[in-house]
């Protein structure tokens, strides 16, 4: 049904909800997916703390609700191909809550080095087994993910690895030794 109605001073008429199907083939079965959106839940405001709509929702009530519809329905009939993340269509004048993010990077931060600190405290006993690795050769080795060189230099304030200075490299090579070493003894098991 059609709902005539004023919103934040604003006359409009909306459809009260719209239901989309989407069928898929499954095995030999063709199976029905089914999604009913509210206008009401959907609908994109001019601004946070007002309930008129936005110039898209108040111009095209019916056709954003179907959009909505419609990508509720195909998130549920192919969910790994679809995320769950709304599509820009149904996010078009929402606004989002910022969230600082900074203190979680900070604790990352932190506890990135506090892993390195107790990877230097618990490698003593592995000081004499290959005390002259490389870091380079030793990243190549063991295939150390990009994302952690990336953090060792953004912790340290380097453009790049080669920039480390020797007490950080030594804390880098500590990390490496500590964080394989089980890799290491399960290969030579293996062998």
């Amino acid at each position: 049904d059609t709902v005539n109605t004023t919103l934040g001073g604003v006359n409009i008429s909306y459809p009260e909800w719209c239901k989309v199907t989407v069928k898929k083939l499954v095995g030999n079965n063709i199976v029905e997916f089914t999604a009913k959106e509210y206008w009401l839940e959907n609908y994109a405001t001019i601004k946070k703390d007002h309930n008129a709509p936005n110039a898209m929702w108040l111009k095209r009530p019916f056709g954003q609700l179907a959009k909505c519809a419609e990508a509720q329905a195909l998130r549920k009939a192919f969910p790994e191909i679809i995320t769950q993340q709304p599509t820009a269509e149904e996010m078009e004048g929402k606004f989002i809550e910022e969230k600082d993010v900074t203190p979680q990077a900070e604790v990352e931060k932190q506890d990135f080095c506090t892993k390195l600190d107790n990877t230097l405290s618990e490698q003593s006993r592995f000081k004499e087994v290959n005390q002259g690795d490389d870091l380079n050769d030793l990243i190549l080795t063991h295939n150390v993910p990009s994302e952690t060189i990336d953090k060792w230099c953004t912790q340290f304030g380097i453009d790049k690895i080669e920039d480390l200075p020797e007490e950080k490299k030594q804390n880098c090579i500590d990390y490496i030794k500590k964080e394989y070493q089980q890799v290491v003894t399960l290969e030579e098991l293996g062998e």
